[in-house]
């Protein structure tokens, strides 16, 4: 696996799936927290895998990396709480879970919706969701972040940047 990671000068050597990249990292005082609670208590819940990519914890993974604390690791389907559709787990689990904001959640269902076509065969499931699909996954409406989806999809690069001035008073 290729090392696409970096955080403080440690690589790390897990690829992030592209769903799992539709959730925003943890940063700052929130992150640092996150590091020492791992540090202190050691990693309480397993990194999700599919596909040979992290799929559900990332922060716990970079936390343990900082912390210095070996990771632990399962399989997407391991369990039968997982279900069998790995976007709707990860829809779950961050949207959810964690505390976003309507701009945050809006910034997701924009990424979800614009996620590339062309994934090998058995990820073909994952894409094609549709403007209106993702902003109900993400219980967001439309409008806000439209034209920034359909900008992206006319402006190479556009979308990170866009979405990340649009969500940014609520990422730290």
């Amino acid at each position: 696996m290729t090392s696409t990671m970096s955080r403080g000068g440690l690589e790390g050597i897990m690829d992030f799936h592209a769903l799992a990249n539709l959730v925003p990292l943890l940063t700052g005082e929130k992150f640092q927290g996150l590091v020492e609670n791992v540090r202190a208590n050691g990693l309480r819940e397993e990194i999700v895998l599919y596909e040979g990519k992290i799929l559900d914890g990332r922060n716990r993974y970079r936390a343990c990396i900082e912390a210095g604390v070996e990771p632990r690791f399962r399989t997407f389907g391991d369990r039968a709480s997982d279900g069998d559709d790995p976007r709707a787990f990860v829809i779950s689990l961050n949207i959810m879970r964690r505390h976003l904001s309507e701009s945050q959640r809006a910034m997701i269902a924009a990424r979800l919706a614009n996620l590339d076509e062309g994934r090998p065969s058995k990820t073909t499931a994952i894409a094609g969701v549709s403007q209106g699909e993702a902003a109900e996954l993400c219980n967001v409406s439309v409008e806000p972040w439209m034209p920034f989806s359909t900008m992206a999809n006319e402006i190479p690069g556009l979308n990170a940047l866009a979405l990340l001035l649009y969500a940014e008073q609520d990422l730290e």
